[in-house]
């Protein structure tokens, strides 16, 4: 079995394990009010064990138990359910998240939505999916009333959109909006305060299908960056780069 191959199983085995567990949930909610449950606590557990016995020199930086990214070369990134609150009220976007980073990059990773049955999934230099269909991202023109834009649930209550033109959607898991960008579901996704936790997995394929991460103000956004600090605070974009261009015409922070 290859490192994809087990990342993209290990992650299909624990949304099969979320999905079971989500019969009997204990809600907490952490010190910034949002919710954790104990899914999130058994996923996360059962991905580091099975990434502990295969890999047992990597470093392992979790939603739920930390960790330290910058202390090995290679280091697993593990959102256990990106869109726990989804996941609590019985809305069925939201997915276990795994993502492996070598030496500050991301080379394979694989975001699993156990209610829908798709998993998106990379490898760096070859490529991104959705199951085993390849994708390509690409800008289709001037953007229109009918396309569809991700703006993540921070982003949308701070932007100006007194100019925007098009569909916007907030799903409530930006590594579903990250997928869908990868795919072109979304032309291109805006948001702020993206964690680390939430890009292990969703970066490198956005990269692989053919996106660029930029700041919504300007200049590429590297992975590293969120190695050195796990919160984004400025609003960024994901998409084709020529997208990137039509929406900073289209969207505004008061910021900037």
């Amino acid at each position: 079995m290859t490192d994809t191959e087990f990342v993209r199983k290990l992650a299909e085995q624990a949304g099969t394990l979320a999905l079971a567990a989500c019969r009997t949930l204990n809600l907490e909610r952490k010190a910034d009010q949002s919710l954790v449950t104990n899914v999130d606590r058994a996923v996360e557990e059962l991905v580091r064990r099975e990434i502990a016995e295969r890999f047992p020199k990597d470093a392992f930086y979790g939603e739920e138990s930390g960790g330290d990214p910058l202390s090995a070369e290679r280091v697993w990134i593990v959102d256990p359910i990106d869109g726990t609150t989804n996941m609590v009220f019985g809305l069925p976007i939201w997915g276990v998240s795994i993502g492996l980073v070598i030496a500050g990059k991301p080379a394979l990773g694989a975001f699993h939505l156990p209610r829908v049955q798709e998993t998106y999934w990379f490898t760096a230099g070859e490529g991104a999916f959705r199951n085993d269909e390849p994708l390509r991202a690409e800008d289709r023109g001037p953007l229109l009333q009918e396309d569809t834009i991700g703006v993540g649930s921070k982003a949308i209550i701070q932007a100006d959109l007194s100019r925007f033109p098009c569909r916007q959607r907030n799903f409530g898991s930006l590594c579903a909006h990250w997928a869908y960008a990868a795919s072109g579901a979304f032309r291109a996704n805006v948001s702020t305060l993206d964690r680390l936790h939430d890009l292990g997995a969703v970066y490198g394929l956005a990269v692989e299908a053919g996106c660029a991460v930029e700041y919504l103000a300007g200049g590429e956004v590297p992975f590293e960056t969120f190695l050195r600090d796990p919160v984004n605070r400025r609003p960024l974009v994901v998409g084709p780069r020529e997208t990137i261009d039509r929406v900073r015409e289209a969207i505004r922070f008061p910021e900037e």
